[in-house]
């Protein structure tokens, strides 16, 4: 019985070692407000679609949110990017990170409601929540 035991914890730990473990999670509402920097030069390079582009809008939104206290109504707090420094790890975060070509479309030229999901491991994972029809060029 001891080695069956054994057996079980051994599986169940081989399961969960290479797993990513999860710190927190956050919505947010991407507006246009976040495809500015903080001199309100645009982020957006014109019909471009790419990960660090996407990446540099999340960026701003949590710049926003904790830096200029200028959160839109449906943006959450979250555990990790109010400072600059973790907030400038979100492009190389979103490198490895799985966001599909369609996400990455909503979040540069529409407003959608997203969710992030910060791992322990230094990635994320972006999902868009709500798509939002209303686009911006």
């Amino acid at each position: 019985m001891k080695k069956l035991w054994a057996m079980i914890a051994l599986c169940v730990w081989a399961q969960t070692a290479g797993a990513d473990s999860l710190i927190c999670s956050y919505q947010a509402r991407i507006s246009d407000q976040d495809k500015e920097n903080s001199k309100g030069v645009s982020l957006l390079q014109g019909k471009q679609v790419s990960a660090a582009i996407a990446a540099a809008i999340i960026r701003q939104d949590r710049a926003n949110y904790h830096e200029f206290h200028q959160a839109d109504a449906e943006d959450e707090d979250d555990c990790w990017f109010s400072t600059k420094e973790n907030r400038a790890t979100i492009e190389q975060e979103l490198k490895g990170a799985s966001v599909s070509q369609s996400a990455l479309k909503q979040i540069i030229f529409n407003n959608p409601m997203i969710e992030v999901m910060i791992y322990k491991e230094g990635s994320l994972t972006v999902e868009v929540l709500e798509p939002n029809s209303s686009s911006i060029r």
